[in-house]
């Protein structure tokens, strides 16, 4: 009996506990350095997705998991991820203690290196990376715009505000005249063709614009030789790699992203109302009816006459009546995982913006397929699929005063000038511009269309441990439409029935490599890999055109309704690459390194007795902290001077440059005639770039300061240049490699991590680059020559490679009024000619740079991000519209209210006057050094705030992860430049400024 009554009681006290036993992990996670608590931490479970947070102790707990081995990782922003594997006991809560180092610059981090990736620290060559988390925490539609200002000898310029446009990225500096200055682009190892984009709807559509930021995984920036020697012919300009994400064993995880974001012109010029408009033009007639003998008060009233009665007449906002608040709306759905044998990445990209101006949007839907599969221990075969389709609509932008743009039109005409008439019709009396703006924006079409394919498929095979085949083979297919249509509607279009232009354009560019690649370790400290391979590669071009006048109702505006076909046009064009190629690099015990590459390469652009042409590159470099004399210096991790000299070069001209051409003579009575129109050069052949690079790399106090200094020079030399012939020559000008042009700089790149207790982080990264170019030579004994494509912009031998040659403006003279310029003997004048011009400085930034910061506290974290640049001058013809003479009867700006009124006042505003120049005097509205202004500026790029919510949380909604987030672009811009926007590369004319955008969203693993 007591026996029984013993049992019961054990088992009262004892059932409650056996009951209760569970099974799972708990632990503390603490930082490494300090051993404090980390609150806020992300614990899972991989397999079965369980997930816990920790709480304010750093404390965490996963329970009622199945007895096995689990893949434990912990997470935490600005702390390295820690993986681990554990294994749970049924019955039993395994405890763990996990410390988190601070997220530093690693040395073992991956870097593509040219058909090959090593880790950071055997790089031996110029090369910045571009993180994902930098790429996805923007709002911006493709990835290179990631790039801007995050790696020193890169500087980016927007180029238009136009959704999905291009931009220039220059990588130091310009080397080349009339050949091409842009990087290679190359993404998952597919060469991308950059020529022939749409350009109706926008000066030119994104080479990346099939792109969703979101896939990408870095971009590779090389600058230097010895990082793209190994490219040969395409590396002269430096070489952008964009590598996009890779799946990853585990179970499957969803990822979505949803934004909404808007974005607004928040800078505008400032210019006169409707009243002032007048009263200043009638002081303008005035002045001239003086000067012709005349009364002031007749000149008053033909001022009255032409422009209307100051005390009668409105203002009209043109700008505001074409520009809005723009908005965007992004979708992407993306899936992730695999097994150990296969593992894929998918995702599906919609996005669409509004322009802020009306009419302009661009859309995207784009879809990715990313598989590497293990077929067996030796073999395995990977692929890489992007397709994309791309719509732009848009207006007249860029590379001239176009009235029809609403950047020139909309903002010079009269603010005299209704927009609507009475019944709501638009206004057809539209003096000076003879264009209504809104009507044009909103009845005219310009539609650009582009699909493309960007894919690869290749198979690498394991001949042993040591070496490796790979073969590879790349396409990036691309079709465009454009479409321009001027509506009968419009008046200056009715007068020949409206028209309708079409082009179709169709870029189809393969290429293939095979690599053999070779690693091995002697001794224990001989570390040597080798590299060899072939390439080869077709670009084929053609396009068609056609367009037709006589449409027989605005509502019909299709090509085979034109009464008249007003003109057909197309042609076809190629070319063919190969190469062989070869690396060979060495380094002893991870201390001293060795690195040569080799290319040789053939092109059909060239001559037939200079196709072929050999490029290299060699790098020294040596890690000082590996040394005995240093392993007591501990807060030393990577000490690493490298030097490296090579020769890349550039084919970027015309596919049959070389050769002897034959084109159209005419037509007479219906039959069409041939004759020369371009003159062979056999001997033409490669422009080269010497590139010097002299460095130190370092990482401090565990890689928590890090960074890299280091001086360049690049001599671009034969150039490929077109020498001007004499008018009876027949021709105008020949291809050769003549002059040269240098290029030289200061790189420096500074990271740390600022402060790290806790909770709180705080990380920075600045970088600052230095430039100089002169041009050494340009053909024979020529001393200068006119800038391609850029207006009084003038190239001299021992100058910087543009400089803007103009007239130098003196001012006002206090007596009369009348503008004065300085001759060119230094002398006061009313009158100056051609020889009178002068260099007035160029249009390259002395320098620019970039400083980003980013912050974390707990589950929240901010990045800002500012960018610079400073000593460049921009010749603003639309800022200086509102500053010239009256004589054109188009708005002004409120500073011509300081122009000269009576003898002895002193100023820079010649006094008002209804004609473009005084009598006697030179023109005072054309090119001078008054339409010169400082491009210098500091933008604060970007801002992005997110919070992820408790792990607790997302774990009953069924999601592994929630972030939410703000971001702003282009938040606010300090500059003394008065146009709408500082960030151009050379003339703002009638430039779609950039907007301030600001964007709100979710991410959602699941």
């Amino acid at each position: 009996m007591f026996k029984r009554y013993m049992m019961g009681v054990f088992l009262l006290l004892f059932l409650p506990f056996t009951v209760m036993a569970q099974t799972g992990v708990e632990g503390t996670v603490t930082e490494a350095d300090s051993d404090e608590p980390l609150a806020g931490a992300t614990v899972l479970i991989e397999e079965t997705m369980q997930g816990a947070s920790t709480d304010m102790d750093g404390f965490f707990q996963i329970v009622e998991m199945e007895p096995g081995t689990y893949t434990l990782k912990v997470s935490f922003v600005g702390f390295v991820e820690h993986t681990q594997q554990v294994t749970v006991e049924a019955g039993e809560v395994t405890e763990l203690d996990i410390e988190l180092s601070t997220d530093a610059m690693g040395l073992d981090e991956l870097v593509v290196t040219g058909y090959s990736i090593r880790q950071r620290r055997e790089v031996t060559g110029a090369i910045s990376s571009v993180r994902s988390e930098q790429i996805r925490e923007r709002a911006i539609q493709t990835p290179d715009q990631a790039l801007q200002g995050r790696s020193a000898g890169l500087q980016f310029v927007g180029g238009s505000g136009q959704p999905g446009a291009g931009s220039t990225i220059r990588i130091r500096g310009t080397g080349s005249i009339n050949s091409g200055n842009a990087p290679l682009y190359i993404v998952d190892g597919v060469p991308l063709e950059q020529t022939f984009r749409s350009d109706i709807a926008t000066s030119n559509s994104n080479v990346l614009v099939g792109l969703n930021p979101s896939d990408i995984e870095s971009i590779d920036v090389m600058r230097d030789a010895e990082a793209t020697a190994i490219y040969g012919a395409q590396g002269a300009n430096g070489v952008v790699i964009v590598n996009t994400t890779q799946g990853s064993a585990g179970q499957t995880e969803f990822t979505a992203n949803m934004k909404y974001g808007v974005s607004d012109i928040h800078t505008k010029y400032d210019l006169m109302s409707g009243p002032e408009q007048v009263r200043f033009m009638m002081e303008a007639y005035a002045n001239r009816w003086e000067d012709r003998g005349l009364s002031r008060e007749a000149g008053e009233q033909v001022a009255i006459d032409r422009h209307g009665d100051p005390n009668e007449v409105g203002t009209y906002d043109w700008f505001d009546a074409l520009t809005r608040t723009g908005s965007n709306n992004r979708f992407s759905l993306s899936a992730n995982g695999g097994n150990e044998s296969t593992r894929f990445y998918i995702s599906g990209n919609y996005e669409d913006h509004e322009g802020t101006v009306i009419s302009s949007t661009f859309d995207r839907a784009s879809l990715r397929s990313n598989i590497d599969h293990d077929a067996t221990d030796r073999l395995s075969f990977s692929t890489r699929i992007n397709l994309s389709r791309s719509q732009f609509n848009g207006q007249t932008e860029g590379g001239g005063n176009f009235i029809n743009s609403p950047f020139h039109g909309g903002v010079t005409g009269r603010p005299t000038t209704p927009i609507y008439n009475e019944d709501g019709t638009y206004n057809q009396d539209i003096p000076a511009i003879l264009y209504n703006m809104v009507q044009v924006a909103n009845e005219e079409e310009r539609i650009g269309r582009e699909f493309q394919l960007i894919g690869n498929l290749a198979a690498t095979f394991e001949i042993n441990e040591n070496l490796a085949v790979r073969g590879q083979y790349n396409a990036d297919v691309r079709f465009s439409r454009d479409r321009r249509y001027s509506n009968p509607v419009i008046p200056r279009y009715n007068n020949y029935g409206g028209s309708v232009y079409e082009r179709t354009r169709e870029t189809q560019n393969y290429s293939g490599n095979v690599v053999a690649d070779y690693i091995q370790t002697f001794g224990e400290a001989h570390n040597v890999s080798a590299l060899l391979g072939g390439e080869y590669r077709h670009r084929d071009y053609r396009f068609h055109a056609a367009s037709g006048e006589e449409l027989p109702n605005p509502l019909l505006g299709q090509l085979n309704l034109a009464g008249v076909a007003a003109a057909v046009s197309g042609r076809t064009t190629e070319y063919k690459t190969a190469g062989v190629f070869s690396r060979l690099q060495y380094n002893y015990d991870s201390k001293y390194y060795l690195s040569i590459n080799l290319r040789y390469d053939g092109h059909s652009r060239f001559g037939d007795d200079k196709q072929w042409g050999l490029f290299y590159s060699g790098a020294l470099a040596w890690d000082a902290a590996k040394e005995d004399f240093m392993r007591d210096i501990t807060w030393i991790d990577e000490l690493k001077p490298r030097i490296s000299y090579g020769i890349t070069g550039n084919a970027s001209i015309g596919d049959f440059a070389s050769h002897a051409l034959i084109g159209s003579g005419g037509t007479y009575q219906g039959e069409t005639g041939l004759r020369p129109n371009q003159l062979g050069n056999a001997d033409l052949g490669w422009e080269t770039a010497r590139s010097t690079d002299l460095a130190v790399d370092y990482a401090l106090f565990d890689n928590r300061v890090y960074g890299s200094v280091g001086v360049y020079r690049v001599d671009n030399e034969d150039l490929l240049l077109s020498r001007f012939l004499p008018n009876d020559s027949g021709f105008s000008s020949i291809t050769e490699n003549v002059g040269a042009v240098r290029n030289e700089g200061l790189e420096i790149e500074l990271g740390a991590v600022v402060f790290a207790r806790g909770q709180f982080s705080w990380s920075s990264e600045y970088n600052i680059t230095f430039q100089r170019s002169e041009v050494l030579a340009l053909e024979g004994d020529q001393e200068w020559m006119w800038d391609p494509g850029v207006s009084a912009s003038r190239i001299y031998v021992g100058e910087p490679r543009h400089q803007w040659w103009v007239r130098n403006y003196a001012g006002v003279n206090p007596a009369d009024g009348r503008a004065l310029f300085f001759d060119e003997d230094g002398n006061l004048a009313n009158s100056v000619g051609g020889d009178d011009y002068h260099k007035a400085g160029s249009r390259e930034p002395d320098f620019y740079g970039g400083w980003s910061n980013q912050f974390r506290y707990g589950p929240i974290s901010m990045d800002v991000f500012f960018q610079y640049q400073f000593g460049n001058k921009i010749l603003d013809e639309q800022y200086s519209n509102f500053h010239m003479a009256p004589h054109r009867g188009r708005n002004l700006s409120p500073d011509m209210f300081r122009r000269w009124q009576q003898p002895g006042d002193i100023t820079d505003v010649p006094k008002a006057y209804s004609l473009s120049s005084f009598p006697g005097g030179t023109g005072h509205n054309l090119w001078s050094d008054r339409r010169l202004f400082d491009g210098s500026y500091i933008r604060l790029k970007s801002i992005n705030v997110s919070y992820q919510l408790p792990v607790d949380l997302t774990n009953r909604m069924r999601m592994n992860s929630m972030t939410i987030f703000a971001r702003a672009e282009n938040l606010i811009t300090w500059t003394e430049y008065p146009g709408l926007d500082p960030e151009v590369l050379s003339r703002q004319q009638t430039n779609y400024p950039l907007p301030r955008s600001f964007e709100f969203g979710a991410e959602i693993k699941f």
